[in-house]
This record gives structure tokens, C-alpha cells and sequence, in this order.
């Protein structure tokens, strides 16, 4: 359509002739789900490449194998950036999601074929190279065109359509957290010597010194993540009213917001499930033969 309104589906001869042959495989899913693979090893190589492959050495010492990699992923993205550019003309560049594409393919293959060969190992400009990993976004845009993963698509539709609602309980838990800071630094942070004559083991200023120590402690609290042991006892063999403070507090947070996150994801997806033009069409059809159903037992 944005072809045919620019005026760009006029064409004649050899070019119109490539871009007919080979847009029948470039579109399909086959070939989609082959990029998709590449794309997937690629990313598994980079963390093999960080960990395995020698750093900061001359680019000549890295050629063989982790340079001949390189060389091979990113030759099948530019072939890949060519194909489609064929397939759509000037069109290609009619969506954001193309245009960072191609700028992502264009900067990683600058880097592989030209940077890095030019001036030795190329650590000024190695961060780039993870900007390949963004082709990942890609697979979710596979994702959607195999029926198979559909379940994993409305979750993450779910998701994003819930990022506003959470973002708001974000703030809510954000103030949550300072508020107690400060009741923790005011109860116990300044109390400090009270508790380690008790317990000298008790690292009370590095826990509760501070607003922000506080603040952090509370929120591995809310986690769970050690919290009885380390953070909440030498404080309640002190004093054990607090232990009040610390329940009332995890009542609130961890089982009270987090689950509230739990429901608002579960809710948005649940939504996106029953706007999904596939469950939208399959209920149509339902309801259709229900309807088919009850007029033939009427004038039967």
C-alpha cells in the first residue's frame, strides 16, 4: 500500500524481474525463522566470545576463529539488509523498526570489515559490537507469525500494555521505601551502639546508617533475601516490639504489592488474550455454529 501511494510499484525490466523472484522467499516464515536462528547463535557467540576469546590483543591474533566468525554473522546480515532492501525499495525505510535495523547491521559490519582490521583490536569502538544483540527484538516479531509460541506473544503484549499501571505501583513501592528508611534510620540506624554493644557482629551502620542503607535494607526485606538471620533479628533481640514494624511491613510490600503486580499482569494478559484477532475469530466461529445449530433444530 505505501508502495502503491508513493508510486513506487511502477517498475519494469531486470529490477522488477529480482525483486519478483526473490520476494516470494524473503517475506516467508521459513526465512524469518532461519534469520531468527542465526540471530539467536549470534548472541550465544558473544557470550562465548567474552569469556573465551583473548582480549585486548592485535586483531590479527584473534582471526582464527573468533574474527572468521564475526565475518560470516555479519556477511549474513548484510545479505539479509540487501535482500529486504531489494524486496521493498525506498519503502524499506517507511518504519522505525527497518531504519534501526539498518542502522544496527550497517555499524556492526563498519566495525567487523573496516575498524577492527584498520586498527588493531578495535576496544574503542568493542561496545558497539553489542548493539547486534538489539536484532533480538526481532525474534518477537517471529514469534507472533508461529502459532505455537502465540501464548508467549499475548504475555508479552500483556506485559507491555501493563508497564503504565506498574510503573505507578513502582512509585507507590519507591515511597514506601523511603518512608521506612527513614523510620529505620530514626529507630535504629542512630541507635546503632545500643545494638552492637548486644551483638558486635551486627554490622548496624553498614544496614541501617544511612536513609539510603536503609532504604535498601528494606527492600532486600521485601525479597526475602536474607532478611531474617542478618537484617531482623539482632534488632528484635533488642527490642522486640519491632518485630511488629518488620511483619506489618511485609504485609504490605511483599505480600501485598508484589502480588497486586502478579494481578495486574495477569488481568492485561488476560486482555490482550480475549483481543486477539485469532481468539476473536475462533469465537466468532463458535458462536456462529451455535447460532447454525439452534435454527436447524427450529425448522426441523
Amino acid at each position: 500500500e505505501i508502495q502503491r501511494h508513493y508510486g513506487l510499484d511502477r517498475e519494469e525490466g531486470l529490477w522488477a524481474s529480482i525483486r519478483t523472484h526473490q520476494g516470494s522467499w524473503v517475506s516467508s516464515p521459513a526465512f524469518n525463522l532461519g534469520m531468527g536462528l542465526v540471530i539467536s547463535m549470534n548472541a550465544a557467540y558473544i557470550g562465548v566470545e567474552l569469556d573465551v576469546a583473548p582480549q585486548n590483543v592485535p586483531w590479527a591474533e584473534k582471526l582464527v576463529p573468533w574474527g572468521v566468525i564475526d565475518f560470516v554473522f555479519n556477511g549474513i546480515y548484510v545479505l539479509e539488509l540487501i535482500a529486504r532492501l531489494l524486496e521493498n525499495g525506498v519503502a524499506f525505510f517507511y518504519t522505525k523498526d527497518n531504519v534501526g535495523d539498518f542502522f544496527v547491521v550497517v555499524v556492526c559490519a563498519l566495525d567487523t570489515f573496516f575498524l577492527s582490521p584498520v586498527f588493531g583490536n578495535g576496544q574503542g569502538l568493542k561496545s558497539l559490537s553489542m548493539l547486534r544483540m538489539l536484532r533480538l527484538l526481532r525474534l518477537v516479531q517471529l514469534v507472533r507469525l508461529m502459532s505455537k509460541f502465540r501464548e508467549l506473544w499475548l504475555l508479552v503484549v500483556g506485559m507491555l500494555h501493563s508497564m503504565k499501571t506498574l510503573s505507578w505501583v513502582g512509585v507507590l513501592l519507591g515511597v514506601v521505601l523511603y518512608v521506612c528508611g527513614l523510620f529505620a534510620t530514626i529507630l535504629i540506624g542512630q541507635q546503632c551502639d545500643e545494638f552492637v554493644a548486644v551483638d558486635p557482629e551486627f554490622q548496624c551502620y553498614q544496614y541501617y546508617g544511612t536513609v539510603y542503607r536503609s532504604a535498601y535494607t528494606m527492600w532486600q526485606i521485601l525479597t526475602t533475601e536474607s532478611w531474617s538471620q542478618v537484617l531482623v533479628r539482632p534488632v528484635i533481640y533488642v527490642r522486640p516490639g519491632f518485630v511488629i514494624l518488620f511483619v506489618l511491613f511485609q504485609f504490605v510490600t511483599t505480600f501485598g504489592l508484589l502480588n497486586v503486580v502478579v494481578g495486574i499482569i495477569v488481568e492485561s494478559t488476560l486482555s490482550s488474550a480475549k483481543r486477539d484477532p485469532d481468539n476473536i475469530r475462533r469465537d466468532r466461529v463458535r458462536e456462529r455454529t451455535r447460532i447454525v445449530a439452534a435454527l436447524r433444530k427450529i425448522f426441523e
